[in-house]
C-alpha cells in the first residue's frame, strides 16, 4: 500500500439517529460521500473533496463514525435532484443525511 494512498471509506448504514448540530456547516441535507472510524482518514477524504471542488466537512455521528459531507442543502428536493449524478460520477454510495 502507497503513503499516499487513501484508505477507502467504511460503508455505514444510514441511521436515524439525531446528530450534533455542533458539526455541521449551514444547510439541513448533507449529501454523505464517506464514513470513518477513524477521523484523521475522514479529514484527509474531506481534503481530497475539497481539491476536487466540493465544500466538504466532517461530521462525527453519535456511533462513533465520522462521515464526510460533500455538499449541503437548505432543500431536500435539490439534494435528491443531484444525488445520481453525484453517485455516477464522484462517490457511487452517496446518500443524503437529514439533519434533525
Amino acid at each position: 500500500i502507497k503513503e499516499s494512498a487513501i484508505e477507502e471509506p467504511v460503508i455505514e448504514e444510514p441511521v436515524v439517529q439525531p446528530m450534533p448540530t455542533e458539526n455541521y456547516g449551514s444547510g439541513k441535507y448533507f449529501m454523505i460521500v464517506g464514513s470513518f472510524q477513524n477521523e484523521n482518514l475522514a479529514e484527509k477524504y474531506a481534503d481530497k473533496m475539497q481539491q476536487m471542488g466540493y465544500m466538504s466537512q466532517v461530521i462525527a455521528a453519535n456511533n462513533g463514525f465520522y462521515r464526510v459531507s460533500a455538499k449541503s442543502y437548505n432543500d431536500f428536493k435539490t439534494g435528491v435532484s443531484e444525488i445520481e449524478t453525484f453517485r455516477a460520477t464522484v462517490a457511487s454510495r452517496a446518500w443524503l443525511h437529514v439533519k434533525n
